[in-house]
Formats: C-alpha cells, sequence, structure tokens
C-alpha cells in the first residue's frame, strides 16, 4: 500500500511563498494514479504539480508553490460603481467597477488550516498546513494597490 511521506507541512503565514515538496511512496510497484488537490475553502494562488511515477522506485514527488491570501475577515466599505455603500470582508468580494474604498479594518490574528487532499491509486491522504494571520496583513498589499490605482 502507497503511503505520503508526511502528514503536516509547515506552518506558514499569509502572503509569504509557499515552497513545498512530499512524495507519494509505493511499497510495491508503481504508484499509477496521483492526484491533489487544496480544500476550495482556501484562497490563494497556490500551485500543485504532480511530478511522474519514478521508474525505479515507484514514488512521485508532489510540489506545492504559491501564496495564501485573504483568508482571514477584515472589514472593507466600499462605494459601487451605483455609488451604493457596501460592505465586505473579503478584498475577492469587492465588485468590479468599484468607486472608492471608504474604511478598511484589518484582521484581527489567528490561523486557518489549508488541507491538500492526495489520492494514491485510488485511496485518499491528508496533508495540512497551518496558516496564521500575520501582523502586517496581506489585505495591506491589496489596499496599497487599489490606492495606486487611484481607487481610494
Amino acid at each position: 500500500m502507497a503511503y505520503l511521506s508526511i502528514t503536516s507541512l509547515t506552518a506558514i503565514a499569509e502572503d509569504v511563498d509557499i515552497n513545498a515538496t512530499f512524495t507519494a511512496n509505493a511499497n510495491t510497484g508503481i504508484i499509477t494514479s496521483v492526484v491533489a488537490s487544496l480544500d476550495a475553502a482556501i484562497n490563494g494562488n497556490v500551485v500543485i504539480t504532480v511530478g511522474a511515477p519514478d521508474a525505479v522506485n515507484g514514488n512521485t514527488v508532489i510540489t506545492i508553490a504559491g501564496r495564501y491570501n485573504d483568508n482571514f475577515d477584515k472589514t472593507i466599505t466600499y462605494e459601487d460603481g451605483a455609488k451604493v455603500v457596501q460592505t465586505v470582508s473579503k478584498f475577492k468580494d469587492v465588485t468590479a467597477g468599484y468607486n472608492f474604498i471608504t474604511e478598511y479594518q484589518a484582521a484581527a490574528g489567528g490561523t486557518k488550516t489549508a488541507t491538500y487532499t492526495v489520492t494514491i491509486d485510488g485511496t485518499p491522504f491528508t496533508v495540512d498546513q497551518t496558516i496564521n494571520n500575520n501582523s502586517y496583513t496581506p489585505g495591506q498589499n491589496y489596499l496599497v494597490q487599489y490606492v495606486a490605482q487611484g481607487k481610494y
């Protein structure tokens, strides 16, 4: 029966580069199928790459790269294109064509868990990674971008 080389990844803060590699190991034979995915409830630009099985030992390398962002609730008040004041908790929920942001309150501390499901030859395994909300909230990066675009 196949197994993963790890069950958890090192904790990481939002908006910090993820560079993780682990292995799907074959006890006997060669792994014929590996599918990996991230829990849909986690936001970010994360790319999962599943390598081809090694011809000698049958193992497969899985690489995770990218960044988590916009996972912690904050308060964002803005005026939409119709000049109606809206309040949302994630930057991804700010509608396109908005006029300006009137208020921004950063997310408080806390953690979330990113869960990756790796299915090896039909058998599912999970790998967890703790996402820490750091004191420099990634929302500040978005706010800086919006200000630079003249939208605040």
